[in-house]
């Protein structure tokens, strides 16, 4: 199953929905819209992971889309990040666990058993704009947890790509 995360203007979730399954329709696939936490974000789930239809969706330009992010669902990846980076205790990631734990991985399986980024060197400037998308799960610095801000300040903006940088190197220690 694959995913696309699309950043879109505020308010306008529903076109760059509608426009993104057009698309995936005019390729011969299907594909599903679902409800993310945050203004400004569209999931679209890929029904049939064929090739041409994956990069066909990313090479499109979408009139109401301002970046195209690709996902990949893995729980395990997210439960051991949090398990690493100490904001879930062990136990939380045991099945069948319930109590102070649930409310983070019941969150995380929002989603459809939640999703991890597909990391490249290249994607470094899209992780800004998804930074609203990830304030539901991880834990962010506060100064980087709201795209309004982000977008207001050059600077702000640099100061959290860097803590995204910096985050990446423990990604690809846990993939």
């Amino acid at each position: 199953m694959f995913y696309f995360l699309i950043t879109t203007g505020l308010g306008a979730e529903r076109k760059a929905c509608l426009e993104a399954l057009d698309i995936v329709y005019f390729l011969g696939g299907y594909a599903e819209c679902l409800e993310a936490s945050f203004r400004g974000v569209v999931l679209l789930r890929l029904g049939l992971p064929v090739g041409s239809l994956y990069s066909g969706v990313a090479r499109y330009t979408l009139s109401y889309a301002r970046r195209v992010v690709p996902l990949v669902p893995d729980e395990l990846f997210i439960k051991r990040w949090l398990l690493y980076r100490g904001y879930v205790r062990p136990r939380c990631t045991e099945r069948g666990v319930r109590g102070v734990c649930s409310s983070i991985l019941d969150s995380l399986s929002k989603i459809n058993s939640a999703a991890r980024f597909v990391y490249s060197r290249s994607a470094l400037n899209l992780h800004v704009e998804v930074l609203g998308f990830l304030k539901g799960y991880f834990i962010l610095p506060p100064k980087c947890d709201s795209l309004d801000s982000i977008y207001s300040s050059g600077a702000l903006a640099r100061e959290c790509v860097e803590f995204v940088k910096r985050e990446e190197s423990l990604y690809e220690g846990l993939i």
